[in-house]
């Protein structure tokens, strides 16, 4: 499964830079004849989270850029500059690709205390094992990811 979720995140990368804003989900699948075809899906839409569990988001958006009906999803995610997203945890594996921008992951006790943090820019890659508390600080310009997210944890 690793191998899958590292070949997706490298794979969905490279859309993503090649596509820009120009990105579309496509879905390649075998046909009826057994051959491959490509089926190509509405653009992706971005779509601003104000909040999450509760908690507010400062200026963050987030689009699906792919699925697999087995349980991997392609993320695609932006935090405006000097935004932020709030303190949470997510139940599944999650492999994030900084694509753009530099800040802050910061990781806490689940109260909001601060227990570890990094200093994350271009090209890092940073693997969440579920049920992980962080929250995001972003620096003086946009921020821009990608995320891999394998099924929620049983």
């Amino acid at each position: 499964m690793k191998k899958l979720i590292k070949t997706a995140a490298i794979a969905a990368c490279g859309l993503w830079l090649a596509a820009s804003a120009q990105a579309r989900n496509v879905i390649i699948e075998n046909g009826p004849d057994g051959h491959p075809v490509v089926i190509s899906e509405a653009n992706i839409s971005m779509t601003e989270i104000p909040d999450i569990g509760g908690l507010p988001n400062d200026r963050f958006f987030y689009g699906t850029i792919g699925e697999i009906p087995t349980g991997v999803n392609v993320r695609f995610g932006r935090v405006e500059a000097y935004g932020r997203i709030a303190e949470h945890e997510g139940n599944s594996n999650y492999v994030l690709y900084v694509l753009k921008g530099t800040g802050s992951l910061v990781n806490t006790d689940g109260e909001g205390n601060e227990v570890s943090r990094f200093e994350f820019k271009p090209g890092d890659v940073i693997t969440f094992r579920p049920y992980t508390m962080h929250y995001w600080e972003v620096g003086p310009e946009a921020w821009e990811f990608l995320g891999v997210e394998q099924a929620a944890a049983q």
